[in-house]
């Protein structure tokens, strides 16, 4: 039963339901409201289509999967051009996929737009659905072996080049009592406990990694049947638990069986899981009597053997099978992450053409490591220079100095000043020694790289015995000059004119005009005078000093005639002339005689007040 619809006409303007044909007005209120009384569903489809649009249709025939594409189409009451009595879908194309067949079958051709083109538009979400079923549901019922899809253009794909052989080795009445019942599985004392460990955590931080992959360890329990028939065939139960309960698989050669498909194929990947050594034997019978699955070389490669992934990539994405089989499971793992795994399927042969990097490569890199950021950038350093990366594993601490150097030279802002004016061997010499040092303090170590940089010295070498000391020694010099060249900023700022016209003695005219007053405002020596005015005054203003010397901000202090060397006051001008704060001691409003000086020299010197620091009567 195909899903219900609204349908906007250009020709009769107007939206109309596709089961009545009364007209609706075009809002999701009114769309919801009609829907009730025409009796849609949440499987239906209340988002109105065009009539230049598409829709796909998917279907099981016989023994065949149909497909086909169609256009929206609105049904005319007869001798009315204005009134329908509904609207339906009319084909413009039809592809039929066959069982045990590569061959597609295309029976109608309305359209210049090829099969693959279709696909590629269903993929991007510009065609709609018209059937209510998943895909996936109706795929399983023509292809047992097809448990889940992650889209159709994949799964032509693997039925144009592989095919879905199927050999029904049991009956289905036969698998669902030799896989138990749901509330058999969850019993199973072997099953019920919760995730071992958490497996897997990123040593990257996490603006750079993004979200920690959280891959849990959940328990696996692996039965081997022997059936002695005439194709000798062995059959391997796999009862997984997961955080939605159990899943129960029966694997042989062309053969996949699952009483429930999974809720989403990535829920399966990204668990590893444990069994008991007595499992593994018997996972390892099975794969010398089924070779073409690899699982030996992926149990002896992969630390936690999900075998599921190899069981199930098979039939599900190509990428995925690939990846499984060359013992790169982590990167299947994070998958739904990975851009590469949303590639068309038909621009890539094997991992190097969709990835850039070889399998030999990929297998060196944890899961944690596995992320679209480190892989374009060891591509690219692989490609400029082999020997920063010709390494047998890395360790996040070499992983984080790549991203956070400019070692490609693709004139990205480096965190560590210096680093390209070193040379090949220095560089390599950084990267040994975060290789061999595992529990060294990265953040230390770089920001004692960085301070060097700056500073032009390596105090301690590029490879500090003690990273810490080496690390607080540069910390010392590097503060001491940036004081040092803070104040020297700070002075120049204070003695340009626009600074020094804020001083009540700046000309003899200043002096004159405030000589009856009984305060006067001096400006700071240098940078060492905010901080003692923050110690007399009880406020924040030492922290203003870097803001002073970069010529954002000006500080001024109000004092008493009798008492210059007294604070009393601390003021703020910023760079367009406008008094923004005028504050006492404790961040205090000023008395009123303060206020009223302060208000007459602002005027006086043509500043703006913008401050609620002083009254408006003072």
């Amino acid at each position: 039963m195909d899903r219900k619809f609204f349908i906007v006409s250009d020709k009769v303007p107007g939206c109309y339901c596709s089961k009545c044909g009364k007209r609706v007005m075009q809002d999701l209120y009114n769309y919801k409201k009609h829907g009730e009384n025409c009796g849609f569903t949440t499987d239906d489809n209340y988002k109105p289509v065009k009539m230049d649009s598409y829709g796909y249709k998917l279907h099981k025939e016989n023994d065949a999967l149909v497909f086909s594409i169609c256009k929206p189409e609105l049904i005319p009451v007869r001798g009315f051009k204005d009134k329908f009595s509904g609207g339906g879908w009319s084909m413009v194309f039809q592809a039929v996929l066959g069982v045990d067949t590569k061959e597609i079958k295309i029976t109608c051709q309305k359209t210049e737009i090829s099969f693959g083109i279709w696909l590629s538009l269903i993929r991007a979400e510009k065609v709609v659905k018209i059937h209510r079923e998943p895909d996936r549901d109706i795929i399983h019922s023509v292809f047992p072996v097809v448990v889940d899809i992650d889209s159709l253009q994949m799964f032509v794909h693997i039925y144009r080049t592989k095919g879905y052989k199927y050999r029904k080795v049991i009956s289905d009445k036969a698998a669902d009592k030799l896989l138990g019942s749901p509330e058999e599985l969850m019993k199973d004392e072997m099953l019920v406990p919760g995730p071992r460990i958490y497996r897997r955590f990123s040593m990257l931080p996490r603006n750079i990694a993004g979200r920690h992959p959280r891959t849990y360890c959940y328990p696996v329990r692996v039965f081997l049947y022997h059936l002695k028939d005439e194709n000798n065939t062995y059959i391997l139960k796999v009862l997984q638990k997961t955080p939605f309960g159990v899943r129960g698989f029966l694997f042989s050669e062309d053969y996949v069986y699952t009483s429930e498909l999974p809720v989403n194929m990535y829920e399966i990947f990204q668990t590893s899981v444990w069994y008991r050594d007595s499992d593994r034997r018997k996972l390892e019978i099975f794969a010398d009597r089924y070779p073409k699955y690899q699982i030996r070389s992926f149990l002896e490669e992969s630390e936690d053997a999900n075998i599921l992934i190899l069981l199930l990539s098979e039939n599900y994405h190509v990428l995925a099978e690939q990846a499984a089989k060359a013992g790169v499971v982590n990167a299947v793992i994070n998958m739904g992450r990975l851009p590469e795994f949303q590639l068309d399927p038909a621009v890539y042969k094997n991992l190097k053409d969709a990835f850039g990097l070889p399998a030999s490569f990929l297998k060196k890199l944890r899961c944690d490591m596995m992320e679209p950021q480190v892989l374009d950038e060891l591509k690219e350093l692989r490609k400029n220079n082999p020997a920063f990366v010709d390494f047998d594993y890395f360790t996040g601490e070499m992983i984080q100095f790549y991203l956070d150097s400019d070692l490609t030279g693709r004139h990205r802002n480096s965190r560590i000043t210096g680093i390209s004016e070193l040379n090949s061997r220095q560089i390599l010499q950084i990267i040994r020694y975060l290789k061999q040092n595992a529990y060294l303090n990265y953040g230390i170590y770089r920001d004692y790289l960085d301070m060097c940089g700056q500073m032009g010295v390596y105090i301690d070498g590029l490879t500090p015995e003690d990273v810490e000391a080496a690390h607080d020694r540069i910390l010392a010099m590097y503060q001491e000059k940036k004081d040092l060249l803070l104040q020297e900023r700070f002075i120049q700022k204070v003695q340009m004119e626009d600074y020094q016209r804020l001083a009540t003695d700046f000309e003899e005219a200043d002096e004159d005009f405030f000589e009856k007053d009984e305060y006067v405002m001096i400006l700071p020596k240098g940078s060492k005078d905010l901080i003692l005015e923050s110690q007399h005054m009880h406020n924040c203003v030492r922290s203003y000093a870097g803001a002073v010397s970069r010529g954002t901000t000006r500080i001024v202090f109000l004092r008493k005639k009798d008492e210059p060397e007294k604070s009393f006051g601390t003021i703020e001008v910023d760079c367009d002339n406008r008094l923004i704060q005028a504050k006492a001691f404790a961040n205090r409003h000023l008395d009123r005689k303060a206020q009223e000086f302060v208000r007459k020299w602002a005027k006086y010197k043509k500043l703006s007040i913008i401050t609620r620091d002083l009254d408006e009567t003072a």
